[in-house]
């Protein structure tokens, strides 16, 4: 009979599960009845040193690879400092601070992958995964896409495959933007990974597995798609925007008017008729908060403000900055409703000329940024129970509503402030998506303090906490002989592979579950023969309900 052996695994949930990584050779990992799993050497997590025979396999596919490199880095530097960054262009990382878990030396640092040409980047001689780039762009930028590029030779099967792309506003904590699985791209191939348009100063593609190329992975270089910022939130300048009557103002460099943003601001000039009327795209329907810096010495001038041609208030007071002089300024704001895409604001004298016009201020109210839209519900609630009713003024707008959904992820508000808390939307087919103006309810205190507060039997729903980026981290050790004693057979492996049968030489003698797992196992290859019992967070001590010596394959899941 072959010794059962014993197995602990010591599991760090964090809340969900790495997707699938692949198996490593049986004949590479496994050499005789003392291996206890055989092809788990490779997983994710797992420090393996390179054996003497490996690095020399590594070194010659390195030199057989650069005698097809040519080294182009300087000129795709140079082209990388001097594109434009427009919405939409892919760019080159080249001003970035790029970080790496590791590099095989100084030659294959992360700083190569803002090239097209040279060498690639490639991890280190650790020969583990998971491996990191992580990105510092310097500033806050929008991204919705980024680009992976295969060396143009060698390295064949060290593309990434699973992977998760992450984003960080302090460089500290990371949440996730994305999960998924990379090709095993031919060499000078390149592959586009796409998603929805996020902001973040910092970004991190963490990968977990490769195609098969020992357990390395090369990166020739690394693109990212800039796109537009979601939202038409920030400073409009008077002097950019259309005017008639009124004329921007040419002495910039009076004593009297100094203080003012942009190149110069606008003078109103006749008492009816003139006007200053800005256009602002991008927008995301909503209420919004339109602020106008000015200046005025003295008395009040009101203007008539208009939003997309309709009034918003026939005579909007601009009254004396207080600083009897034109240097002053001050600010005066009106709520407004903004349409999706473009939208107009415009300022017109009526009846007497208006105060020096600086500038126009566009903030979406509370929830703006964490909108997702609106959506259709019905009697059975798809985000469970209501949390409070439309007139609870501790949950009636977005911040109250927030604040009683503490960590779930998503929060809606409903007919006009009804607030409701869960995890998940969207759990039923018909639960889909609407255009937004079907979230149209108007309601106080709701409507003026949130960005959109539902409608009839449909939820404006909100992102209000980031998904968990998570790991299931599994440490082996295995053990020759049955209780008592337990003589120790080798170092602890560390794997993280979860959803995937794994082979099981010799059976088990005992289980030590840790985490927010459950292992299932079976009298056969691969699941075949699974026993219906279940082993979960604890010790499970020989004999087992399962049989030991039987079993042949294990599986473990988080839940």
């Amino acid at each position: 009979m072959v010794s059962g052996f014993r197995l602990q695994i010591f599991a760090l949930a964090l809340g969900g599960c790495l997707a699938e990584d692949s198996l490593c050779s049986l004949d590479s990992t496994c050499a005789d009845e003392v291996t206890l799993l055989q092809g788990m050497l490779s997983r994710v997590g797992q420090h393996q040193p390179m054996s003497a025979e490996e690095e020399a396999e590594v070194l010659k596919e390195m030199q057989e690879a650069e005698e097809g490199i040519e080294d182009m880095s300087l000129v795709a530097l140079s082209e990388a400092e001097s594109q434009p960054a427009s919405p939409g262009s892919w760019v080159f990382p080249a001003n970035w601070n790029i970080q790496a878990s590791s590099s095989w030396d100084s030659n294959y640092g992360a700083a190569n992958v803002v090239a097209q040409g040279g060498r690639p980047w490639h991890s280190g001689r650790r020969n583990a995964f998971p491996e990191d780039l992580t990105f510092d762009a310097g500033e806050v930028i929008t991204l919705d896409g980024f680009r992976t590029a295969q060396p143009p030779s060698g390295w064949r099967g060290s593309a990434m495959r699973a992977f998760t792309f992450l984003k960080s506003n302090d460089g500290a904590t990371f949440t996730e933007v994305l999960q998924g699985e990379g090709r095993n791209l031919a060499a000078g191939e390149t592959q586009d990974i796409e998603f929805p348009a996020v902001s973040a100063r910092y970004w991190r593609l963490n990968m977990r597995s490769n195609h098969g190329y020992h357990r390395l992975l090369t990166v020739q270089y690394i693109k990212f798609r800039l796109a537009a910022a979601a939202g038409c939130e920030g400073i409009y300048e008077a002097e950019d925007a259309t005017i008639e009557g009124a004329v921007e103002h040419s002495n910039t460099r009076s004593a009297g008017h100094q203080g003012f943003t942009g190149r110069s601001f606008v003078d109103y000039v006749n008492s009816h008729g003139d006007f200053v009327e800005w256009t602002v795209s991008s927008c995301r329907r909503g209420s919004a908060t339109a602020s106008f810096r000015y200046a005025l010495a003295g008395g009040n001038r009101p203007l008539q403000v208009l939003v997309n041609g309709q009034e918003v208030d026939e005579a909007l007071s601009f009254p004396a900055c207080g600083g009897g002089d034109w240097k002053t300024w001050c600010d005066v704001s009106v709520p407004v409703a903004l349409s999706s895409g473009q939208n107009t604001i415009k300022l017109v004298a009526r009846g007497q000329s208006g105060a020096n016009m600086d500038s126009l201020a566009i903030a979406m109210d509370p929830g703006a940024t964490e909108y997702v839209g609106c959506f259709v519900d019905d009697r059975a609630r798809d985000l469970g129970q209501r949390v409070g009713a439309n007139n609870n003024i501790a949950t009636n707008t977005f911040d109250g509503c927030r604040t009683a959904c503490g960590n779930h992820r998503y929060m809606s508000l409903q007919y006009g402030g009804e607030c409701f808390c869960a995890d998940s939307y969207g759990n039923g087919d018909q639960y889909v998506q609407v255009d937004d103006s079907e979230c149209n309810r108007v309601s106080e205190p709701c409507s003026s303090n949130s960005h959109n507060c539902g409608g009839s039997w449909r939820q404006a729903i909100y992102e209000i906490n980031a998904a968990p980026v998570s790991l299931c981290s599994c440490q082996v050790t295995n053990y020759l002989g049955h209780l008592p004693p337990m003589d120790t057979q080798g170092p602890p492996e560390t794997v993280t592979t979860v959803d995937e049968w794994l082979p099981v030489r010799g059976g088990i003698s005992s289980l030590d579950v840790a985490g927010n797992c459950i292992v299932r196992v079976a009298t056969g290859a691969a699941g075949a023969g699974e026993q219906a019992h279940r082993y979960p967070q604890g010790g499970h001590a020989y004999p087992m309900p399962t049989g030991n010596d039987n079993i042949q394959s294990m599986r473990l899941e988080c839940v």
